[in-house]
């Protein structure tokens, strides 16, 4: 075994304690993820009420640049289509709403919400519609701030179900 001189062993010391509170570090984020969640389910309500009152500013906020919405007839909107559709008053709602919400929180940046959302409102046409559907919303982080990247919606859900 080949003799270090005290300075390496302080050294080699210092990294070892050095690795300890990284791996310290990491594990806290674990013991955090109930405060992202809450962040998280905080910006998903706040983003059902962005939808509902039709407020561009707060999608912009919330909503990542390359967001797509894959709606339940297997039709995609973007970030800039939606936040069009709610500058124009192409849609407008009436109700739209979360339940069921279960977050899951993966590493430090990223988190999945699953649940119901129920809608209702009517097309600038006078469309009416009503529905509820299954989602699975992803979430990333991104400086420091989480953002809506992607969403998925089943197809219309039975009354009551």
């Amino acid at each position: 075994m080949k003799h270090r001189p005290p300075v390496a062993r302080t050294l080699a010391r210092g990294l070892r304690a050095w690795t300890g509170l990284c791996l310290l570090a990491a594990c806290s984020t674990v013991s955090n993820a109930p405060d992202a969640a809450a962040q998280v389910l905080a910006l998903e309500h706040a983003l059902c009420e962005a939808y509902l009152h039709g407020d561009v500013p707060a999608m912009q906020r919330g909503l990542a640049d390359d967001f797509t919405l894959v709606n339940g007839r297997g039709g995609v909107s973007t970030k800039a289509e939606d936040i069009e559709s709610a500058r124009t008053g192409s849609v407008r709602y009436r109700r739209f709403e979360n339940s069921e919400s279960r977050v899951r929180i993966y590493g430090s940046d990223a988190a999945v919400v699953t649940g119901i959302t129920s809608v209702a409102g009517a097309t600038a046409a006078g469309r009416e519609f009503e529905l509820r559907v299954r989602f699975t919303d992803t979430y990333v982080r991104q400086d420091g701030r989480w953002l809506l990247a992607a969403s998925q919606a089943s197809s219309a859900l039975p009354a009551g179900g």
